[in-house]
């Protein structure tokens, strides 16, 4: 999987920090992301290349591990896995600032009737500036 930040260049030479060797084990299937939108340059949306999809662009976010999930419950434990997947995927550490995660209820139907928000994903909103810090 390699990734470039539309708001920074290329990390570690395309490849996300810290997403190396990440396989299934202990994954609990909650999945986690980051609505991330900086106050001058707008949303924050990374380029992908997956062996099954291609090129495509998508939030950073990720899956909860079943560690955290079992030391912190499941709303908690989605929220530090946002901030984990953030700055593994994009260097933005928020980790002591998880307060400003803030999540983003998605309860919408399709034409059809489908539920357009898929069970076990939680969204969370991020705002920025330049004061923020990108390690």
């Amino acid at each position: 999987e390699k990734g470039e930040s539309l708001l920074g260049g290329d990390r570690e030479g395309g490849s996300y920090p810290g997403s190396a060797g990440s396989g299934a084990k202990g994954r609990s299937g909650f999945r986690s992301f980051v609505v991330v939108k900086h106050a001058k340059h707008g949303f924050m949306l990374l380029e992908a290349t997956k062996a099954r999809k291609g090129r495509l662009f998508q939030l950073p976010g990720g899956h909860v591990d079943a560690e955290e999930l079992a030391a912190h419950g499941e709303r908690e434990a989605c929220r530090v896995a946002a901030a984990r997947e953030l700055v593994e995927e994009t260097g933005l550490d928020m980790r002591e600032s998880m307060h400003r995660l803030v999540p983003v209820d998605m309860e919408a139907m399709g034409e059809k009737g489908h539920k357009l928000q898929q069970s076990r994903r939680r969204y969370y909103r991020l705002y920025i500036n330049d004061s923020d810090n990108v390690q």
